[in-house]
């Protein structure tokens, strides 16, 4: 019996510890599409991840494709590549698991440059240099993982043509970076073999005299049996990867197919392959290495990979380095966020932003600015990344952040981000003294990216400001303190607590809300409580209400007796009613009704004597969670600013040309602003007769629609706008006002123009007859 324990512990803790990987490649696979590099490596380290056994679950991720981000809690991320909108993403993978461990795995140095790479909110670093990895290391830990080949992908049946022709599959974008290229695909046109040219833009951007070779697209998945045809296979290394000693995914992939490899030499290179199979691998080291005569094939190319190069290898190095960083807390490239306030340290604040900033911590660098640092230019705010203004409109932090300029925030390819914390903390002087007397503050719905507030019945009130309903958070929320068993007998045991503020009580008015507020206390058995809470607390005014108190207890409450344990920590909790005396002209009752709800025993009563204030109401109605709701508020504001643009966005239609049409083209002329096409998300076009057409990802790019009118229809008008669309939720921020185009009952245009598809995404469109 005991010989089967070990084994059987063994197993069920393995499973309990298998984990959820998110790997990220840098575009998506398009149904019918073509090869694309990063795929197949994603693809190929998943499938090995999942056959390790320690992999629970492994999906992919594409820009714009995060339908499952939330569906799990993950793990380990793995981000191949580098995208417009990596920041994004990587926000949202932590924000829904916040114990996950990313990994970027850099495979070129330049795009975008190794200082925006260093500056990604990473755990570590995997890549195919050493002297990247070397480098890396002085921000993460990092580790050298090459790329690899799936022999599986790569296995073909397909005899060897020995006369077959050269291949090459690769697109010619990035040929300018890959300066000896040009001179093998010319040696190979020229040899009795000729070449086969697969991948995009040589009939834009390539060399006339390689067209003839010219073959097309490459559909996804035919890679292996593109290779599998080849006589012989060409490999070329983009100048900043051979420069830091990068070996590319090609040469696993045409070794794994058991194809010879005519390929660009480097000493990296050589160093990894240096027992490969020698026939296969024919080194080309200047004009001229190009063979024109047989090549002698070794059968045993596809046994090397499968022995020291696939994707298997490469998982258990990924999994080792994720061992190694589990417990790392290492992280240097979070968002930089300063919570701007007006300096004083209330206890409404310190329970409730200050409360949420430490929950957000896991997420964010904090940095807390006072708008008088700020003032006396001790501090430059555009240092930082996000910005989470605090206060009423018109407080000195609202003016202070309305009045900063946008600026990138580099190496992160991002502007600085403002976020609006909507809440009354506590400014005696509205307006105050400017951060930046000589500049005026820009409209606020233009100036934030996102806001949150406390209560439902401010929303229509910022819409009706300008702000878009997207831009707009609802989220408020007190620490809640851990429960505590009192003394019945002790001093802090009351039967009910009012909860009053110290704003409040310096008029006549507000003093006697709470005195008749305590009368309903004060019974032969009960004990009540009356708890100012404020910081700063004028001492007459305190006076005053004690004499009007009469025999009941009062407590100044602030900071150091609001805190766990503290005396009105301990009162409250054990009290059988709290009662909020707030009316619609009171100060810091959001807060009141969320202190009681957060810290009120079960079956203890919060009490809110004003019938008329039905925010308040509302707010006790719908308050629960504590502080958790406004961090969560918080940090889903900034996921707003990141996955949409400005509060200013916006997208105008300039021109469709022509406006009347039967069969041709329309170019569209579309001018943004404060928007970005690829880091913001994309823009999509919709027609009123067919919904949404086609969305453009890259900013690079002109949008022509392919008109085809229907036959025998009279000619009719179609309406088209454009939506902006966020990267990672693809929800809609702002619609353009629309235009028309009338189509039918014009000449059929014959011969029909060709563009260059580094410029312009042509799409075709054929709407229907309205009669039909």
């Amino acid at each position: 019996m005991m010989r089967w324990l070990l084994p059987l512990l063994l197993h069920t803790s393995q499973a309990e510890d298998r984990i959820n990987v998110a790997l990220h490649a840098q575009a998506p696979p398009t149904p019918g599409g073509y090869v694309v590099g990063s795929v197949m490596t994603t693809n190929g380290l998943k499938k090995a991840l999942l056959r390790t056994g320690r992999v629970r679950e492994a999906r992919s991720f594409y820009p714009f494709h995060y339908h499952f981000v939330n569906n799990a809690t993950w793990d380990l991320l793995i981000i191949e590549g580098w995208f417009e909108s990596s920041a994004a993403a990587i926000h949202e993978f932590r924000r829904h698991s916040p114990q996950i461990i990313v990994f970027y795995w850099c495979l070129d140095p330049l795009f975008p440059g190794l200082s925006s790479i260093a500056s990604l909110d990473v755990d570590g670093y995997l890549t195919n240099s050493l002297e990247v990895a070397e480098e890396l290391s002085k921000i993460a830990p990092s580790r050298f993982v090459p790329l690899a080949a799936d022999v599986d992908e790569m296995a073909v049946t397909t005899p060897y043509n020995e006369s077959g022709p050269y291949v090459y599959v690769g697109s010619a974008l990035g040929v300018d970076t890959k300066r000896n290229l040009v001179q093998m695909l010319r040696e190979a046109q020229n040899t009795s073999r000729g070449l086969e040219l697969w991948g995009s833009g040589w009939r834009d951007v390539g060399p006339p005299d390689l067209l003839p070779s010219y073959r097309g697209l490459l559909p996804h998945g035919e890679l292996a049996n593109c290779y599998a045809k080849a006589g012989a296979v060409l490999g070329a290394t983009m100048d900043g990867q051979r420069e830091k000693g990068m070996v590319n995914n090609r040469v696993f992939e045409v070794l794994a197919a058991g194809r010879p490899l005519v390929q660009e030499a480097f000493p990296e290179l050589e160093d990894l392959l240096k027992d490969a199979p020698s026939h296969n691998l024919v080194l080309w080291h200047k004009a001229g290495d190009v063979p024109r005569g047989a090549f002698v094939r070794n059968e045993t190319a596809t046994s090397y990979i499968s022995k020291h190069h696939t994707y298997d290898a490469r998982a258990a190095d990924v999994l080792a380095h994720f061992d190694a960083l589990r417990n790392h807390n290492g992280r240097t490239g979070a968002l930089r966020v300063a919570i701007l306030w007006n300096g004083a340290w209330t206890p409404q604040l310190q329970t409730t932003v200050a409360a949420a900033a430490d929950r957000l911590q896991r997420l964010y660098r904090i940095f807390w600015v006072r708008v008088a640092d700020v003032i006396s230019q001790s501090v430059d705010l555009l240092h930082y990344d996000v910005i989470f203004a605090v206060g009423k409109r018109d407080s000195p932090s609202d003016i202070c952040a309305r009045s900063l300029v946008r600026e990138w925030t580099l190496p992160r390819h991002l502007e600085q981000r403002r976020l609006w914390i909507l809440v009354d903390d506590g400014d005696l002087d509205p307006g105050g003294v400017s951060c930046f007397p000589d500049r005026l503050p820009r409209n606020a719905s233009q100036a934030y990216d996102a806001v949150v507030f406390a209560e439902e019945s401010d929303r229509p009130l910022l819409i009706e400001e300008g702000f878009h309903p997207l831009q707009l958070q609802e989220g408020y929320g007190v620490a809640p303190f851990p429960p505590k068993t009192l003394d019945d007998d002790g001093d802090d045991a009351y039967d009910a607590v009012v909860l009053a503020d110290a704003r409040d009580i310096t008029t006549p008015k507000g003093r006697a809300r709470v005195v008749d507020a305590a009368r309903r206390t004060q019974r032969a058995d009960h004990r009540g409580l009356v708890a100012v809470v404020g910081e700063s607390i004028m001492i007459s005014a305190v006076s005053q209400l004690k004499r009007e108190l009469g025999a009941v207890d009062m407590r100044l409450i602030g900071n150091d007796a609001i805190v766990q344990d503290g005396v009105l920590d301990r009162a409250a909790r054990k009290c059988d009613m709290l009662i909020v005396p707030h009316s619609n002209e009171s100060k810091g009752g959001d807060w009141a009704v969320a202190y009681a709800a957060a810290v009120a025993r079960e079956g203890a009563t919060v009490l809110i004597t004003d019938p008329t204030n039905t925010r308040l109401h509302r707010l006790a109605a719908v308050t629960s969670n504590g502080v958790a709701t406004l961090s969560d508020a918080l940090s889903f504001g900034v996921t707003r600013a990141l996955t949409l643009g400005r509060g200013a966005s916006k997208a105008t239609i300039i021109s469709a040309e022509p406006s009347s049409i039967t069969n041709g083209d329309v170019r569209f002329s579309i001018n943004f602003e404060a928007f970005v096409t690829g880091r913001d998300g994309s823009w999509c076009l919709v027609s009123d007769r067919s919904g949404m057409l086609t969305c453009v990802l890259q900013r690079h790019l002109d949008l022509v629609l392919r008109v085809e009118a229907p036959p025998n229809c009279e000619p009719f008008n179609i309406s088209f706008y454009v939506e902006l669309k966020s990267n990672v939720y693809g929800d809609v921020l702002r619609r353009s006002d629309a235009v028309t185009v009338r189509v039918g009952g014009g000449e059929t245009q014959e011969a029909l123009p060709s563009y260059p598809r580094t410029e312009v995404l042509l799409w075709p469109f054929k709407p229907a007859c309205p009669a039909s």
